[in-house]
């Protein structure tokens, strides 16, 4: 029992080195061993997807090949609002010769042991123990393998490894390191360099109990200080002659800009190294902090291109968009779940709460009030602060985000990420303060009653590592991963024969899917109509309106007038478009009114659409589930 506690409970020490490179690698070993498990899904078939990277990544096949996607809308507004970081390292991946798709199902895995590192190393900057890390990176890693952060590869994929190196490096002052991890956030994910600045300025009131009063000098500093002195005390004198020989001008002038050169180096030395970054004040952090925030953030507010301005939170309540049903629901839920539960107006604290050990994380603040009971929490460090700080940074973005919706996008990106690593942390610190105390316990009692206590505290250790442990072995699938297979196969290979530049229209979900398998362009897709910019979505909404339109009027001219505006190539049709189900029961088309009624409306009425009478003539490919008309054969039959 003794020697258990001491793997369990020994402090990080140079005694302890060694444990805690053990514990650490088996962390490391625990995260990559769910990424394998995750890269075996990507890799299961040729034609899988995430869901989230398919509309985010499809664009960078550009890296490849320039010549794709064209004049493309719909590609070139998602490679404006990638963010920089995220794009160049997918460019840095074809340069490697690693194409967009491989490279994205291969990220999250580098990614995921990142993640674990850090988050082992930012515990042990709250709880020195190196089991304390190896519990608080599994708890992580569960969390983030069971939701669809980091196995999407995008931009948010950054945000758990960038944040937690961020806290690491602050948490141990290095100021450069801080710095850097700082400036990749903003390049990678601009919401965490905003958590990050807000938490510089928060704890701007916790460094200041750790002040050095500034009348300590030590003995090389008054040296400098009498050297100065005796400095300003010969310039006077040297000011002082009125009047100078034009022998003795150039040298006296030499030994001004000398004298005045050193009074800045000492002023340098004095009030900026020596004050400031020997002792790494809290006014560095924030002043560089912010700084960098500022710059790497700038261009984000400068910026100014077809696809804006945002959507005002006025516009959106009168979008169906963002209603019941929509594309970028937000207002359909109220109440609670509204501002604790919704994807993209609450806090997500769900999310956090995974997995169920997790839970134990909101007894801490109980566990605090008597720390005095359990001697583990005796070796918390004062950077426990953190936590709570964190909280307030997260809910003071949530709550700026609501004020100006939309202008620094969705409020529930400001809270779900980072409750995760407090509720962990915590619940990490509640679980070892819990079991030390119970083994403290089993060691402490008298021999008559030493068996049966003992027997306790090994059950509730084998419990608690089998919970943690052997937890995601219980369900039924623990890797969340949102991969989607491709079965359309022969569609694809159709298209993806098709020259670089043509253009397909088509209402069907299956064509979200050829920007990815085909590397062809499409007009509309409900996957890429997303309403936050109004440049970009007025044009997809028209679009859509449109190609609802054309396809189900029974106008030839209709049909005519659209294939030449937006010179479409080819057009995609399921077996089944022309139902009246087809369309009442798509939640997305029936967003853009009237043209999804009136097209109910024609069906109904047995008004067959005109492109429905070509379909014998132009069809150049078919299957059971997809008919494919060519555009150019639709034109011609009208004439």
């Amino acid at each position: 029992m003794t020697q258990l506690h001491a793997l369990l409970a020994v402090p990080v020490t140079a005694r302890s080195r060694s444990l805690t490179f053990f514990w650490f690698g088996l962390s490391l070993s625990l995260a990559a061993v769910y990424g394998f498990a995750g890269i075996q899904q990507a890799f299961s078939g040729e034609y899988v997807v995430q869901d989230d990277a398919r509309q985010q990544v499809f664009w960078m096949q550009r890296f490849l090949d320039p010549a794709l996607f064209p004049q493309d809308w719909i590609a070139d507004y998602f490679q404006t609002v990638t963010p920089p970081g995220t794009a160049g390292v997918y460019h840095f991946g074809t340069w490697l010769g690693i194409d967009p798709w491989t490279f994205n199902k291969l990220l999250p895995l580098a990614l995921g042991v990142l993640t674990a590192g850090y988050c082992f190393a930012l515990c042990l900057e709250l709880l020195p123990l190196p089991s304390a890390g190896f519990v608080a990176s599994v708890l992580l890693s569960q969390n983030l393998w069971m939701q669809d952060t980091l196995i999407s590869g995008t931009a948010k994929a950054f945000f758990h490894p960038l944040l937690l190196a961020f806290l690491y490096y602050l948490l141990r002052r290095s100021l450069l390191p801080c710095l850097i991890a700082l400036a990749l956030a903003g390049l990678f994910y601009p919401t965490t360099a905003l958590i990050a600045a807000g938490l510089l300025v928060l704890r701007l009131w916790h460094w200041g109990e750790d002040r050095r009063n500034e009348s300590q000098k030590d003995s090389s500093q008054k040296d400098i200080d009498r050297r100065y002195d005796s400095q300003r005390v010969k310039d006077k004198v040297e000011t002082s002659q009125r009047s100078l020989p034009p022998s003795v001008l150039v040298p006296w002038l030499g030994k001004r800009m000398k004298s005045r050169l050193q009074s800045w180096q000492y002023f340098f030395w004095r009030y900026f190294w020596r004050y400031f970054a020997k002792q790494r004040h809290p006014w560095l952090f924030c002043g560089t902090g912010l700084g960098i925030t500022f710059l790497v953030l700038l261009p984000y507010v400068l910026g100014n291109s077809d696809f804006g301005p945002t959507v005002s939170a006025a516009a959106a309540r009168s979008m169906p968009e963002f209603g019941v049903n929509g594309r970028a629901q937000f207002f359909a839920v109220q109440g609670w779940d509204f501002w604790f539960n919704a994807g993209r107006s609450g806090i997500r604290l769900t999310a956090a709460l995974i997995p169920p050990l997790v839970y134990a994380g909101l007894l801490l603040p109980l566990l605090l009030h008597f720390r005095a009971r359990l001697p583990l929490l005796q070796q918390v460090t004062s950077n426990l602060v953190l936590l709570p700080q964190l909280v307030v940074v997260s809910l003071s973005g949530f709550v700026i985000a609501h004020l100006l919706l939309f202008k620094l996008h969705l409020p529930s990106r400001y809270t779900q990420h980072t409750l995760r690593i407090v509720m962990v942390l915590a619940a990490t610190i509640v679980l070892m303060a819990l079991l030390d105390g119970l083994l403290h316990w089993a060691a402490s009692s008298q021999r008559r009653g030493r068996g049966q206590r003992q027997t306790v505290a090994l059950a509730a250790l084998f419990l608690m590592a089998g919970t943690l442990v052997l937890y995601p072995a219980s369900l039924d699938t623990f890797l969340w991963t949102g991969y989607s297979q491709g079965d359309a196969i022969a569609l694809y290979e159709f298209f993806a024969h098709q020259p670089k530049d043509i253009l397909v229209a088509s209402l069907a979900e299956e064509a979200n899917n050829l920007p990815t398998f085909s590397r062809r362009s499409i007009l509309v897709g409900r996957e890429y109509a997303i309403p936050y910019h109004q440049g970009y979505y007025d044009e997809i909404r028209q679009r859509a309106r449109d190609l609802i339109q054309a396809q189900y009027s029974p106008s030839p001219e209709i049909v005519e007038a659209f294939i030449h505006k937006y010179s479409i190539d080819f057009w995609l049709l399921e077996q089944s478009a022309f139902n009246p189900g087809y369309i009442t029961s798509n939640s997305w088309l029936n967003q853009y009114q009237p043209e999804a009624s009136e097209a109910v409306d024609h069906l109904e009425q047995e008004k067959t659409p005109a492109i429905a009478t070509q379909i014998d003539r132009c069809t150049v490919f078919s299957s059971r589930a997809f008919i494919v008309l060519q555009g150019q054969c639709l034109i011609e039959a009208t004439e």
